[in-house]
């Protein structure tokens, strides 16, 4: 399985899945007219954020989360391990460790901001850590992806030159 992540069929398509759901994301917001709590981990600063929210907002900001920020874990994961694995050769299953290690923590948040907005909140204090860590472990994976990108570019134009 992780090698049809390298393939670049995959890579395209996991690329094209997270461009489209970013692109949801924002939509969803200016649509609905409200932040994803996603980014705050600051367990005061989300109750706050919450208790502002109407509803539907809240309604809305559960199904967002329930669906497309499930999928976008996997999404951006399959990309950044797929990348690492392609362009890194020995180093690539290394690299691909802490990539992975986004999916359950992201995955957790989302469960955790989730129980916040149906008013169960006990459990908001672990995004103080677990968000941080995500994005640490996720921009991670975007550099690792980017470098491979670079390496990618680079081959194929050493290719064509000789």
């Amino acid at each position: 399985m992780l090698r049809k992540l390298t393939e670049l069929p995959s890579l395209w398509l996991s690329f094209g899945v997270v461009l489209v759901l970013t692109a949801g994301f924002g939509l969803v917001m200016r649509h609905w007219q409200f932040e994803l709590i996603d980014t705050l981990s600051d367990p005061a600063e989300i109750r706050d954020h919450i208790a502002v929210l109407t509803q539907v907002q809240k309604q809305v900001h559960i199904w967002v989360t329930a669906t497309m920020d499930v999928a976008y874990p996997f999404a951006y994961t399959a990309l950044f391990v797929g990348m690492a694995l392609r362009y890194f050769g020995r180093f690539g299953p290394w690299l691909s460790i802490p990539i992975a290690m986004a999916l359950p923590a992201d995955l957790v948040e989302g469960f955790i901001q989730i129980l916040a907005l149906m008013g169960q909140d006990q459990l908001v204090g672990w995004k103080a850590w677990l968000t941080p860590l995500k994005f640490a472990l996720a921009y991670f994976g975007l550099v690792i992806a980017f470098i491979g990108l670079c390496i990618a570019i680079f081959r194929s134009l050493r290719g064509r030159s000789t």
